[in-house]
């Protein structure tokens, strides 16, 4: 203070004055930091917290983070996507019993780099079961995913290998070594596997489509890295019409966890539900 004050019992006052305005200001900050909303109470949103050596560790909270900005990236619904868990899949027809069977399975069983896959005709749920269990390995089991659209990525890293090929090679590389990949609408162009079975349309899948998952489904296969597929393609087409050398590769990994799926279409279903309301 830059006035002197002379009585002993005013300035003493002063001082207690002072002192308890620091209390409060300090206080009050604590009040409005407690105040303030977490979605993790552990790491209060810095996705990291330090364990009993003082080393910083990730928190059990950042593969989900990770999740939700990688889902965001890939322009699907968070809201969703969480929608889609295990427990909400429908049961109501024996086919969709018994891919959340084979889903369950998997998650119980699984070792490091064995993988799934669900094919057959669009409508099936292949995408929704998928969902769910990459839903599963991310909370259940604190494993981390990235997930590849077929018919959104592949346009990318065709770009990237003819124009940028250091940024390919290190695509490539995540798409490699990530923990699990959920390879989605494997081979699907503008022609539906449904359409090539009746041989009313070709498959169409360039050399250069075929290149790409190759290296990719390869790397993995040799890595042991877990791997969900979903195709239109069974793998008897995707070997014998599409490329010997990756679908033989796919049904090593999947050889324990594949379902070929054949029942309704359920959006087609639904479209008609709605249209007779």
């Amino acid at each position: 203070m830059l006035v002197a004050v002379k009585d002993m019992n005013l300035k003493k006052k002063i001082y207690q004055a002072m002192a308890k305005q620091k209390l409060y200001k300090r206080n009050n900050l604590i009040l409005k930091e407690n105040e303030k909303h977490y979605e993790c109470s552990i790491c209060k949103d810095h996705y990291f917290v330090l364990n009993e050596n003082l080393d910083a560790v990730e928190c059990k909270c950042r593969a989900g983070m990770i999740m939700r900005t990688r889902l965001a990236k890939a322009g699907i619904s968070i809201e969703e996507y969480s929608k889609r868990n295990i427990n909400c899949f429908p049961t109501d027809r024996l086919e969709a019993q018994n891919m959340k069977s084979l889903a369950i399975k998997f998650l119980a069983d699984h070792k490091r780099g064995e993988s799934i896959i669900y094919t057959g005709k669009s409508g099936t749920m292949k995408t929704s079961i998928l969902m769910a269990i990459c839903l599963e390995l991310t909370t259940k089991h604190n494993q981390n995913h990235k997930y590849f659209s077929y018919r959104d990525e592949i346009p990318l890293l065709k770009w990237q290998m003819f124009n940028k090929a250091d940024e390919y090679q290190k695509h490539i590389k995540e798409l490699i070594t990530c923990e699990n990949l959920f390879i989605d609408d494997l081979f699907k162009s503008g022609k539906s596997a449904t359409d090539t079975k009746m041989n009313t349309a070709k498959i169409d899948i360039s050399s250069t489509d075929i290149q790409i998952m190759f290296q990719i489904v390869n790397g993995r296969y040799i890595n042991h890295k877990t791997t969900l597929f979903s195709s239109e393609y069974k793998l008897s087409q995707i070997i014998n019409e599409l490329d010997e050398a990756t679908g033989t590769r796919i049904y090593e990994m999947c050889k324990k966890y594949s379902m070929s799926c054949t029942d309704i279409n359920r959006r087609l279903m639904r479209r008609k539900e709605k249209n007779n309301e």
